[in-house]
């Protein structure tokens, strides 16, 4: 069931994935760009128009202004020259998931948990998180009376490298600023009470618990011993987790693959584009943003000048399957044929953009159920790359109950 007005406890839920970041407030749930921008020196007459409503400021640092999410993505794809040294510095490092221990990722973090609890006070009736107009224009994000628990969920193989890190910055209280196309706002969050869980884990525990995070008890759940064992494909921009769930409801052989996700499909896009094209400018990120608008062309010359153009949607379609075929190979080999799993459970962007491929390649194994985790969730249903935050929230509403049930008995 979703929270009550009456309340006093705000579970917010972050996925910081490494294409875009994901946060649920009690369940109202939302996600923009994981991109984070220093324009500190950039002239704010700069800005022509209107703001959309994608438009997001962090003042999070002092003295320091950095866009966050769309206008920031748009902003470093046509200014790469312009970039000032620290603000790329999570594309640049050569382990990935080094990435969690960037400034860029702390702004980011900060920016969704504001941004989620603004769209909670707007669109919800809760009795505890208000917005409060002030005398100079901006708005107050009263969170009064309530108690504040904040989950994050990262890459398996990062939770023990990257959570301390996190832990010891989020555990405190922020004040900071976040302003939007509808003003600014002002807010002072106290995040002591926080807990990490793996990606992969938390995808699962989503497709098997209820809204509140209480395990499912039917016949068609996936805890049913005629669904188990099974396997997990949680499939991200730049990692792929996979996991086993027994049959004894214990999870082992969790991993997170870097080789077989979005990334190296738009990798491997982008050097056939060069190849084709001649346009050593296009990149990973370059067909990433590509792929977010609707007409997804590459313009370029052909060899003789001419000015022409290429569907780089097809070209991620093509490559979308053969990356697929090669992950499933990979796990038929690591599982035995995949003989003694029952259920493939799918989920994450790239996940779905796998999920048919996997059902045709799966076709002859007649014994093996491929499920989409686009359950229902508060009442309508969830598309897979919302698996991961929403899972988090369960994990984390769950161990909220269970402590509070614990210190009850006492």
């Amino acid at each position: 069931m979703p929270i009550l007005e009456n309340d006093n406890r705000i579970f917010v839920a972050v996925d910081p994935g490494f294409d875009s970041i994901k946060v649920t407030v009690n369940g109202y749930y939302l996600k923009f760009p994981k991109e984070v921008a220093d324009v500190t020196d950039l002239d704010e007459s700069s800005y022509l128009g209107k703001k959309g409503n994608a438009y997001m400021k962090a003042h999070y640092i002092d003295g320091k202004q950095h866009l966050v999410g769309a206008y920031a993505a748009t902003y470093l794809n046509e200014n790469r020259s312009d970039v000032s040294n620290g603000t790329e510095e999570s594309e640049r490092l050569h382990d990935t998931f080094e990435t969690f221990k960037t400034i860029d990722k702390e702004i980011l973090i900060m920016s969704a948990i504001a941004r989620g609890l603004i769209v909670y006070a707007q669109k919800s009736k809760s009795n505890f998180v208000k917005l409060v107009k002030t005398d100079n224009g901006s708005y107050d994000v009263n969170i009064n009376g309530a108690t504040l628990y904040v989950g994050v969920a990262l890459p398996h193989d990062t939770v023990d490298r990257s959570w301390s890190y996190i832990e010891n910055w989020l555990k405190d209280v922020h004040e900071f600023k976040l302003e939007t196309a509808d003003g600014i706002y002002n807010l002072k969050l106290d995040t002591h009470r926080s807990l990490c869980g793996s990606q992969v884990i938390a995808a699962l525990y989503g497709a098997i618990t209820d809204d509140e995070g209480k395990e499912l008890d039917s016949d068609e759940g996936l805890l049913n011993e005629k669904r188990l064992p099974a396997n997990v494909i949680d499939g991200g921009y730049r990692t792929l987790g996979i996991a086993h769930f027994t049959s004894v409801q214990m999870v082992e052989h969790s991993d997170s693959n870097l080789t077989f996700a979005m990334w190296n499909i738009y990798e491997n896009v982008a050097k056939r584009i060069r190849e084709e094209t001649g346009r050593e400018n296009i990149t990973s990120n370059y067909i990433k943003e590509v792929m977010r608008k609707d007409d997804k062309m590459v313009n370029y010359r052909d060899k003789d000048g001419k000015g022409a153009s290429l569907d780089a949607g097809e070209y991620v379609k093509e490559e979308t399957r053969k990356v697929c075929e090669e992950m499933m190979t990979e796990l038929r080999n690591k599982f035995d044929d995949l003989f003694e799993v029952k259920t493939v459970l799918v989920t994450g962007g790239t996940g779905m953009a796998y999920y048919e491929h996997i059902k045709d390649i799966l076709q002859d194994s007649n014994w093996i159920n491929v499920v989409l985790t686009d359950y229902e969730f508060q009442g309508e249903k969830i598309t897979p790359d919302y698996a991961i935050v929403v899972g988090m929230y369960k994990v984390l509403r769950h161990a909220v109950d269970k402590m509070t049930a614990s210190k009850g008995k006492k």
